[in-house]
């Protein structure tokens, strides 16, 4: 086995744009979005089209959004916003952390997709999260979350492994998963090779497996109605929490 020390990550990752974009290669961002989208013309009484993605990453979901809505949004690692920056020269993208950002306004809807919310692995900081989105959402307005999987979801012993390359590089990826309670570990081995070489280098992530429940109780806290969407985007379940009109 590998003697590489694990690096734990507190945001998704660290890693480049390009890296993280090329084991994404075949993630359907696209066909997401637009259903994302369609939940966001139904379902919005705000009245505008303002939205703010929170753990936005490379912005791949901003990218196809931004046909539709005015698009801003933040990440906790540099390296990652600074590959959304490129990919959306004139959104406001920034660097900050779901549990305390205060971008002064508020939009139309909220964003957190792709399991971010997971890294927030206690309760407590799971709702302060939520009402800040909630205090960053208008009247009529969505919060849309897409969780974690479940813990009746997980099984022990399992792996992942993904594989992409390009003409400049490529990137191998095998993951493993161990849990303690609602407390996913998945230690993420990466491999990319370039012409000057080969990098190894070991991610730690670790992932809340929030209940139903425990979304329920959130987004009830923060003054927000919610309907948990069991399969979502990618089967991992979405909550679409609506800010109550002012009368």
């Amino acid at each position: 086995m590998s003697d590489i020390q694990p690096v734990e990550i507190t945001s998704y990752t660290r890693m480049t744009g390009d890296i993280y974009d090329l084991i994404y290669a075949n993630k359907q961002y696209e066909s997401e979005t637009a259903k994302l989208a369609g939940i966001i013309r139904d379902r919005c009484k705000s009245g505008g089209n303002s939205m703010l993605e929170t753990a936005c990453g490379t912005g791949k979901y901003m990218q196809y959004l931004a046909a539709d809505f005015e698009v801003e949004g933040f990440d906790l690692s540099t390296e990652q916003v600074a590959a959304a920056k490129k990919r959306l020269p004139e959104a406001n993208i920034f660097v900050a952390d779901m549990l305390d950002f205060d971008t002064g306004k508020q939009y139309d809807a909220v964003l957190c997709l792709f399991s971010s919310i997971g890294y927030l692995i206690t309760q407590e900081n799971l709702k302060v999260a939520i009402k800040n989105m909630a205090k960053h959402t208008k009247p009529g307005g969505l919060v849309i979350v897409e969780p974690w999987i479940k813990a009746v979801d997980l099984k022990r012993g399992r792996f992942s492994l993904e594989a992409e390359s390009t003409g400049d590089f490529a990137v191998a990826r095998m993951g493993t998963v161990s849990f303690d309670g609602i407390v996913t570990t998945l230690d993420m081995h990466h491999m990319v090779g370039a012409a000057d070489g080969v990098e190894h280098f070991l991610e730690r992530h670790k992932l809340a497996m929030y209940s139903d429940e425990d979304f329920q109780e959130a987004f009830t806290e923060a003054g927000l109605t919610v309907e948990i969407d069991p399969i979502g985007l990618t089967n991992r379940r979405l909550c679409v929490g609506q800010k109550t009109l002012v009368a």
